[in-house]
């Protein structure tokens, strides 16, 4: 018995931690694929990609500004634009007046 308890014990302990990734956690720009740096800045020609994060296993959320605006944008990790958020107005006098 304790034969057949032991490699499924083995088994769950080595599928819980290759899933257990901690994601929404910032990522260094400089270590984003490429492909997904280029889709960004193919989408918003002229961005500068400011902060990035691995969203899931598939999916960057880069954060960055152009002419002065904020966007953020989630590439897949095979370069395709999924999401194009921009900053709105209202936002940013409301981070405005907080100082």
């Amino acid at each position: 018995m304790f034969r057949k308890i032991v490699p499924g014990l083995l088994s769950l302990v080595i599928i819980t931690a290759c899933t257990d990734q901690n994601y929404d956690q910032p990522v260094p720009v400089n270590e984003v694929p490429d492909k997904v740096i280029q889709a960004a800045q193919q989408a918003l020609p002229g961005i500068t990609i400011t902060e990035a994060e691995l969203e899931n296993p598939e999916v960057y959320d880069l954060e960055g500004t152009l002419d002065g605006i904020e966007y953020e944008i989630d590439v897949s990790i095979n370069g395709v634009v999924l999401d194009i958020e921009k900053e709105s107005v209202e936002e940013l006098e409301e981070v405005e007046t907080e100082f």
